[in-house]
């Protein structure tokens, strides 16, 4: 059976990877992204001024106990001319934290599921797929695969490059590569925090999809998580997506499904 404390363990990874993730952005020389990070009371605002989208412009764990704060959560928000996205948990929220958003303009637009599994349950992965860590010096490929995987346009793989190379020595990052028939084809990150590691973002070329690919990346940290002393591996990915369903194949449980909710 899950427990409140379960609940608040995943969700307090997540906001670690996050705010780490924000953290080395922001320390780039003059923060050309305009990050910045805010906490009121136990809720925690990211903010990416130069990444439009609700990516990192996201308000998480935002309880019940902190209503008191939404209106400088929205100020904070609206001096920087950003629509911030609120990601709310089954914990810790009501009716009236709804309400009070909804008489703000806000909406639930959709939903985003957290999952978690254990990191001694390994599963075989295709002989074909080999993964290896990314060296220092090859985050441009890196950046290629991500914004082909995600299909984003050519103009965002500098960013890509040079938001994720910051993070090479941070503590608790990791990168994968994965390479199917002697050809890169898919990326994967892992973020370690305590006993709990965070599979980050992952992604696939779309001709090698069906392939494996995924999974093998989830194993390859999964790997890394256990020899850390790690207890749990965490996951996030929309309902029902293949993402969602490699995780779930991968012996990974949903924890609890958030509510998004945006500007409407």
């Amino acid at each position: 059976m899950l427990k409140t404390e379960q609940f608040s363990r995943t969700e307090q990874a997540e906001i670690r990877m996050t705010r780490s993730r924000l953290e080395c952005m922001g320390g780039r020389e003059g923060n050309p992204m305009g990050c910045e990070i805010r906490e009121f009371g136990s809720t925690t605002a990211f903010a990416v001024k130069n990444i439009p989208g609700p990516s990192y412009n996201t308000v998480k764990g935002f309880y019940i106990e902190d209503l008191m704060h939404l209106d400088d959560i929205l100020a904070f928000y609206r001096e920087k001319e950003i629509e911030p996205r609120f990601e709310l948990t089954p914990v810790h929220t009501d009716r009236e934290l709804f309400l009070a958003l909804a008489k703000k303009g806000y909406g639930q637009t959709g939903f985003h599921t957290s999952l978690e599994g254990s990191v001694s349950k390994q599963q075989n992965t295709p002989v074909n797929i080999d993964i290896r860590a990314f060296g220092k010096d090859e985050f441009y490929l890196y950046a290629d695969l991500y914004a082909e995987a995600f299909e984003m346009p050519p103009f965002t793989v500098r960013g890509i490059e040079e938001n994720n190379r910051v993070l090479y020595t941070e503590p608790g990052w990791h990168f994968y590569l994965a390479v199917c028939k002697g050809k890169p084809t898919g990326i994967a990150a892992l973020y370690i925090t305590g006993e709990t590691a965070v599979l980050a973002a992952s992604g696939t070329r779309p001709a090698f999809r069906r392939l494996g690919c995924h999974t093998a990346l989830i194993e390859a940290r999964r790997k890394t998580a256990a020899e850390a002393g790690c207890t749990m591996l965490a996951g996030q990915a929309t309902f029902g997506e293949g993402s969602f369903r490699n995780m779930h194949r991968a012996g990974m449980q949903t924890v609890y499904t958030k509510a998004v909710w945006e500007h409407l």
